[in-house]
C-alpha cells in the first residue's frame, strides 16, 4: 500500500464518519499510546485536520506499565505545541485487583467517555489495526465466548471509531519509517 493510499483511506473514513454533518463541525479525540500505530494515526489526522479544517486533541492514559512514559509525555507536549492542538495526560492511580487487561480497558473507555462528554468530541479514534483484529479473533476462539464475540473488534462502536482496522501493521510501520514517525 502506498503512503498516499493510507492517507486517502483515512480521509475517506473521516468523511464517512461525519456523514451526518460537515467535517468542519466535528472534533476528534485520539487515544494515543505512544506506539507506532497511534503515532501514525496522530500524524495522519494532524495532516488531514489542516487539509479538511476539523479540530482534534489527543490523550495519553498512563497505566504505569510503559518504560517510555516520560518520552511519550514530552513528545505529546511538543507535538501539541507545534501543531496547535491539545495533549491530555491522565494517570491511572487505581491498581487492578485481578485481570489487569480488563480493568485498564474498562477504565480507559470510561475516562474517554467522560472526556467526550466534557469537551463535546464527536468521535474517539483508536489505532486498532488488522493485526489486532486477527489476534482478538484468535484469542476469542480459545476461550468461552458466545458467537457475537467472534465478530471481533468493530470499526464503529457508538462514538468510537477505528480507522486503521483494515490496515496491516506492516503498512503502518512502513508509513512510520518513511515519515520519520517515532
Amino acid at each position: 500500500m502506498s503512503f498516499y493510499d493510507l492517507e486517502r483511506k483515512i480521509q475517506k473514513k473521516i468523511i464517512r464518519y461525519c456523514s451526518d454533518t460537515s467535517v468542519q463541525e466535528n472534533k476528534i479525540l485520539i487515544a494515543y499510546s505512544g506506539g507506532a500505530d497511534s503515532s501514525v494515526l496522530l500524524s495522519i489526522v494532524n495532516k488531514l485536520s489542516a487539509k479538511m479544517n476539523f479540530k482534534y486533541d489527543f490523550v495519553y492514559i498512563n497505566h504505569y506499565m510503559n518504560q517510555n512514559t516520560n518520552h511519550i509525555i514530552n513528545f505529546g507536549r511538543e507535538f501539541a505545541h507545534a501543531n496547535e492542538t491539545n495533549f491530555i495526560y491522565h494517570d491511572i492511580k487505581e491498581k487492578p485487583l485481578s485481570n489487569k487487561e480488563l480493568f485498564f480497558r474498562k477504565y480507559r473507555y470510561k475516562y474517554l467517555n467522560d472526556l467526550k462528554k466534557k469537551a463535546q468530541y464527536s468521535f474517539i479514534f483508536t489505532a486498532h489495526h488488522y493485526n489486532d483484529q486477527i489476534e482478538t479473533l484468535y484469542m476469542r476462539t480459545r476461550g468461552k465466548y458466545n458467537w457475537t464475540n467472534l465478530l471481533g473488534v468493530q470499526e464503529y462502536r457508538g462514538y468510537v471509531r477505528r480507522p486503521l482496522l483494515q490496515i496491516k501493521k506492516k503498512d503502518i510501520f512502513s508509513y512510520a519509517i518513511k515519515h520519520g514517525i517515532p
